[in-house]
């Protein structure tokens, strides 16, 4: 085997390697889009700092490996350009591997649900919004809070205001040790949690037709933040809604009282 024939095969095994890589570096790429899409999807509406750091993270992650994979395509070009002009040619295995193809795009998250007023709901809150969930709550309009959710597998539906639920609310709260409990006894969020610790259900989803009290900024303390110490340990809620400016809101509690 002459010199330039061992040179030439040394750059068609790397050349071999780099075929190997690119194909895996293209299905951590998939995998990562799909991860972000799920997060993306799963923190619509979340105003939780932590949910758009760990977005952040996985596109980070995502640029990062795209810059990789470019850089080792062009070092395999550079590779194969350099065995052309000493004459080698692309005669092994390696050289002649057939192009990849393409990678399939990432899913896309399903779109949001739209009410009857226009205003934005999760794709998860469809079901819901299909149910007949009224036009957004206004400030000051006087209309009632109305949610829907699923008992024993059928939509049900649940007002803001004072009813047999809310006595149900009072008691909990004197149970964890809430003295001012900020007139939560009406809302519907509080209402099912409270309904929760007497059916023993783990976890229940929410659709509202606004956003829980307190999460949004400038508003005063309120669903938002009790809910968690509301709940016990070990249970769960997720509350979808919109925002006063018709986002789509979601957000997931998990209990942390006795």
């Amino acid at each position: 085997m002459s010199a330039l024939e061992e040179v030439d095969q040394g750059l068609a095994n790397a050349v071999g390697k780099l075929d190997v890589a690119l194909p895996q570096m293209d299905q951590a790429l998939t995998a990562w889009e799909e991860g972000r899409d799920a997060l993306v999807w799963a923190f619509t509406g979340s105003t939780d700092p932590e949910a758009a750091e760990a977005v952040q993270t996985q596109e980070w992650a995502i640029e990062t490996l795209t810059e990789a994979r470019r850089m080792l395509a062009a070092v395999r070009e550079r590779i194969e350009q350099y065995r052309r002009s000493i004459g080698a040619g692309a005669s092994s295995a390696a050289g002649n591997t057939p192009p990849q193809p393409e990678r399939p795009a990432a899913p896309k998250p399903p779109p949001n649900a739209v009410g009857v007023d226009g205003s934005e709901y999760p794709a998860a809150a469809a079901w819901a919004v299909d149910e007949g969930l009224p036009p957004r709550v206004q400030r000051g309009a006087g209309s009632p809070t109305v949610g829907y959710v699923r008992v024993n597998g059928l939509p049900t539906r649940v007002q803001s205001g004072a009813d047999g639920f809310s006595d149900m609310v009072d008691q909990r709260l004197q149970e964890i040790g809430v003295r001012r409990p900020l007139d939560l006894r009406r809302h519907v969020e509080m209402k099912i949690a409270a309904m929760m610790t007497r059916t023993g259900d783990q976890h229940q989803e929410v659709v509202i037709n606004h956003a829980p009290c307190g999460s949004e900024p400038g508003q005063t303390r309120g669903c938002h933040d009790m809910l968690e110490r509301f709940l016990p340990r070990g249970r769960s809620m997720t509350v979808h809604g919109t925002t006063a400016d018709g986002k789509p809101f979601s957000h997931t509690y998990h209990g942390k009282g006795s």
